[in-house]
């Protein structure tokens, strides 16, 4: 069995000599004590030992601990001591500039007031400010509830408000669909504003396809792919007249679609 002994040194000869001094247990110098021993020895669960003080915690002159184990083991003690009033380490950067590398919050301070005052660095009309040479500015992000959370949900659950907004999505679509329909008039305007004898040609060769597909009319291919049926004396007279009546038709349509009257 390991065992380890933390005891207090014995008394000097002062204190020997002042038997009337009382005298203090070797637990009150330290508010906690920690000790590390190998991990790979006593596993992870196994290889602390801590001791802290409680407000109830009984003085004592030492402390031992004992371990199961037949060899050497290294440890690490771990001392925080309980100063009173308490004490702070400084930065080391502060540590250089002030002479003070551990000392109590009122010492800290009178070292701080003396390096000011030591270096001028009051401000010469404001005695309570600083006058720094040098500014720095950071950016510290931190987490702040949103105002508008509470607003967003109450208006995402409202069904006065579900029915406002299915309605102007309606209205979007509708006029979507509205902007579609104008562009392909403006297309159908353009494309005939361009070229008005090639339009009109291909549009009645649309539209001939189109009706013998809605009446079912298929002509009669063989004399049509002659040339002799197209040299008929009613050849230009008909042709007129289904050009004609072809271009009123379209104007018509174009009035209706443009709401105006063409002249």
């Amino acid at each position: 069995v390991c065992s380890f002994v933390l005891t207090p040194p014995p008394l000097m000869w002062s204190e020997l000599n002042n038997p009337g001094k009382q005298k203090k247990k070797f637990s009150s110098f330290f508010k906690s004590l920690v000790i590390e021993l190998d991990k790979e020895l006593y596993g992870p669960d196994n290889h602390l030992v801590e001791w802290h003080r409680m407000p109830t915690t009984q003085e004592t002159d030492g402390f031992q601990v004992k371990r199961p184990g037949d060899v050497n083991v290294k440890c690490t003690l771990l001392f925080m001591l309980d100063h009173q009033p308490p004490q702070y380490k400084l930065d080391p950067r502060l540590a250089r500039l002030l002479g003070v590398h551990t000392q109590t919050r009122a010492s800290i301070m009178q070292a701080l007031w003396l390096y000011i005052k030591n270096n001028k660095l009051q401000d010469c009309h404001e005695k309570e400010s600083l006058a720094v040479k040098k500014t720095a500015c950071y950016d510290i992000d931190v987490e702040v509830d949103d105002p508008l959370k509470s607003q967003m949900n109450n208006f995402l659950s409202s069904t006065t408000n579900q029915q406002e907004i299915a309605a102007l999505e309606m209205k979007i679509h509708e006029t979507i669909e509205y902007i579609n329909q104008l562009k392909t008039e403006r297309d159908f305007m353009l494309s005939f504003s361009n070229n008005p004898q090639d339009f009109i040609q291909d549009w009645l060769k649309s539209q001939s396809r189109d009706l013998k597909l809605m009446t079912d009319v298929t002509g009669n291919p063989e004399e049509e792919r002659r040339t002799e049926f197209y040299q008929a004396p009613w050849v230009p007279e008909a042709v007129s007249r289904y050009v004609f009546s072809k271009v009123q038709q379209r104007r018509q349509e174009l009035e209706q679609v443009l709401g105006i009257r063409l002249t």
